[in-house]
């Protein structure tokens, strides 16, 4: 079944790339390469001429409308939705007085008349993480 996905992408893939179906003859994406890729996935490893009509059908390959169109339609959404050069920067660049918030500045101590560097930060309580689990259960509360 690998084999018929790989030719179904590729096929969808050279559609949206040249804007038409490969040629019959070609040789990665022609009929003689859906009858292997169709082999590839029987028991008996052949097609039949039958078989090879309604695989082609059925994946949407030449005139046909089928599974390979809609994924070259899905193939060129997620283009359209993902552009290659997505890149944002920020206003403020990381470790800046305006975003570190450990920054340390000169500051009058309490009650005194000296000046101490000290932290622009105080301590927060520790969060507890919902999923841990050393929390003691009501059975060892309980001792039972």
């Amino acid at each position: 079944m690998s084999a018929i996905a790989a030719f179904s992408t590729a096929y969808a893939q050279y559609e949206l790339t040249n804007g038409v179906a490969p040629p019959a003859d070609d040789p990665l994406l022609g009929d003689a390469a859906l009858s292997a890729a169709l082999a590839a996935a029987t028991k008996t490893g052949t097609v039949t001429p039958e078989a090879l009509g309604w695989a082609k059908d059925t994946l949407g390959v030449g005139t046909a409308v089928g599974t390979i169109d809609r994924m070259r339609e899905t193939i060129a959404a997620q283009a359209v939705e993902t552009p290659a050069t997505e890149t944002e920067t920020g206003d403020t660049v990381a470790g800046s007085e305006t975003t570190d918030p450990a920054a340390t500045a000169e500051t009058p101590e309490a009650n005194t008349d000296s000046t101490e560097e000290v932290s622009g930060t105080t301590e927060s309580d520790p969060t507890i993480d919902p999923t841990e689990t050393s929390a003691a259960t009501s059975t060892e509360a309980n001792g039972l």
